[in-house]
């Protein structure tokens, strides 16, 4: 029987809505949660999908306000303190925590090359000094790092460090992790990857982090319900349709293409406006209206077909 644990189901790591002056689009931020919310979905803000690393300290501060404020306690709020120094991670935290978010994530520093010692060390040091509970995030795409199993293991022991969120499309990888955690009652393991989802929730993941979630939340919630009530077709199918949507926006190529890629599908569906923060940038205006009408057609036949599921 599956064990469920304080931190589960779907964690959407919301994009960060932007004004054409680079400020913060506080009406489609809201429009954008509010969605999720009502999706049973958790908001996690300030991740790789929200453009953490290109945002001020000043801008970081007021999504997480406004992520809390608006939740007002209907759900848990993940929030994202990643960077390259331990005191501002902290000061961050410290921060967040205040402000009301009850579960922290971070990635191990990305400049220097580290080593499996240094990666102990620093998450041991950040979990001790954190006044939430921790997640450790694994995304070797962004760090040129994975962390070894080996690691997080020893790292689960720490009575702050809740789970692992990872994002490595690694398949013997997640087997091997739920392992060991799948009937861990105090260390959740989230998958990062979406197109692992139904594959990582069948194995014994506690929750999954789909970044396609910014665009169908309920989709992903319902993946999620259809294997706890045992019909895995259904999940299958939605695991299918999910596919396609991402590779809609993932197709463009790496994150700095995809991510664009995804604020203009999101910018279509009424939810967003399409501006990326510097130095990602939109797409050429040619390109960007043949993107609109092609990815627009797809879209309405796959949604026409997850319509087709429900009847």
């Amino acid at each position: 029987m599956k064990v469920f644990k304080p931190y589960h189901g779907v964690v959407v790591p919301l994009v960060t809505a932007l004004n054409q002056n680079l400020s913060i689009d506080l009406e489609s931020h809201g429009r954008i949660l509010e969605r999720i919310i009502q999706s049973r979905a958790i908001p996690f803000v300030l991740g790789t999908t929200g453009e953490y690393a290109s945002l001020s300290g000043f801008q970081k501060e007021l999504l997480v306000k406004a992520t809390v404020s608006l939740a007002g306690g209907r759900t848990l709020v993940f929030a994202g303190i990643s960077g390259n120094c331990l005191e501002e991670s902290v000061a961050d935290a410290e921060k967040y925590a205040g402000f009301g978010v009850d579960v922290l994530v971070a990635h191990v520093p990305c400049y220097y090359p580290l080593d499996d010692k240094q990666t102990f060390q620093f998450f041991n040091t950040l979990a001790d000094r954190c006044p939430k509970p921790l997640i450790i995030y694994n995304i070797p795409l962004t760090t040129h790092y994975s962390i070894p199993v080996e690691v997080i293991e020893k790292l689960s022991c720490h009575p702050n460090i809740a789970g692992i969120k990872d994002s490595e499309p690694d398949a013997a990888r997640t087997e091997n992790s739920l392992r060991l955690w799948k009937d861990r009652s105090d260390f959740s393991f989230f998958a990062g990857s979406s197109s692992l989802s139904v594959f990582s929730m069948k194995a014994g993941a506690d929750g999954i982090v789909p970044g396609t979630g910014n665009l169908f939340p309920d989709w992903y919630v319902e993946m999620d319900e259809a294997l706890q009530n045992g019909k895995i077709w259904l999940a299958d199918e939605l695991q299918h349709l999910t596919n396609q949507v991402t590779w809609l926006f993932q197709k463009e190529g790496n994150l700095n293409r995809s991510l664009p890629a995804l604020k203009i599908m999101l910018s279509e569906m009424g939810l967003c406006q399409p501006w990326v923060m510097p130095p990602l940038c939109r797409m050429e205006a040619h390109t960007e209206s043949k993107f609109r009408q092609e990815v627009m057609i797809r879209l309405k036949d796959i949604m026409d077909r997850k319509k087709a599921l429900q009847e």
